[in-house]
C-alpha cells in the first residue's frame, strides 16, 4: 500500500492471491476498499519469457517491484507488454515495456514508455 500523490487519506494497494492481483484503492476517511482491476497472473507463455531475454525488459524488471505480463495480439503481430502495477493508478499506459514480435515470433522492437 502507498498513499496516492496530494491525497493522504487514499491509499494505493496491490494483492496476490495465488495467480491472481488485485489493485485499487483503500478510503480512509470513508473506511471502503475498491477493486480497480483484477490481473490473472500468467507468466508461462513463451513469448513471455522470450521477452525476458531482451535488455529492455531486464531493466524493466531490475526497477519493477510488482511486474504484470501480458500478451496482446495486434494484426499479424504479438506484443508482450509489462505492466509496474505500483503507477497502474495512473491513467493510460504508463512505466510500460512493449516487446513486439512478428508473426514468426521473430523480435522486431521493444520500447518503453514513462
Amino acid at each position: 500500500m502507498c498513499p496516492l500523490p496530494n491525497d493522504f487519506l487514499r491509499w494505493w494497494f496491490i494483492a496476490k492471491s495465488g495467480d491472481e492481483i488485485k489493485v485499487g484503492f483503500a478510503d480512509l476517511f470513508t473506511k471502503r476498499i475498491c477493486v480497480q482491476n483484477t490481473f490473472t497472473f500468467n507468466d508461462k507463455d513463451p513469448l513471455v519469457e522470450r521477452s525476458k531475454e531482451t535488455k529492455l525488459v531486464k531493466n524493466f524488471l531490475y526497477f519493477a517491484r510488482y511486474p504484470y505480463p501480458e500478451i496482446k495480439k495486434q494484426g499479424g503481430r504479438t506484443i508482450a507488454l509489462w505492466k509496474e502495477l505500483a503507477y497502474s493508478f495512473m491513467p493510460g499506459e504508463h512505466f510500460t515495456a512493449k516487446v513486439t514480435f512478428d508473426e514468426n515470433n521473430k523480435l522486431i522492437k521493444s520500447e518503453f514508455k514513462f
